[in-house]
């Protein structure tokens, strides 16, 4: 009977560890099960969020392509520099050639009047 008893004894405390050790797996469960529920959620803000700047990365880079052909540089490039250079030099040329063509004139004019004139 003494036998009976300690094995109860042992039954009953074993039992008494298993419930102990059930209660700390079923707090660890619902741990894990609330923790794989708020990375859940984390995940949907983090894509919603990757979403919006992969948006944002398309519009950017849209702008940018549109930037150039909106907003002429602030200054002129080196080739329009040169452009423009040569540009002024052929209308100083220009001037320069106006001014001999009528000086050319005035005196064909002038020798035309003079040859013209025969004194009698």
């Amino acid at each position: 009977m003494e036998a009976c008893r300690q094995i109860q004894l042992e039954r009953d405390t074993f039992a008494e560890i298993l419930k102990g050790e059930r209660a700390t797996w079923q707090q660890r469960m619902n741990q894990m099960s609330e923790q794989m529920h708020t990375l859940r959620e984390e995940k949907e803000c983090i894509m919603n969020r990757l979403q919006e700047l992969e948006t944002s990365l398309v519009e950017l880079r849209k702008q940018m392509t549109e930037l150039p052909a909106l907003a002429p540089p602030a200054r002129p490039s080196e080739v329009e520099q040169q452009l423009q250079e040569e540009a002024e030099h052929l209308r100083e040329e220009l001037e320069s050639l106006a001014g001999q063509l009528q000086a050319q004139e005035h005196l064909e004019a002038a020798s035309q009047r003079t040859s013209s004139y025969r004194p009698s």
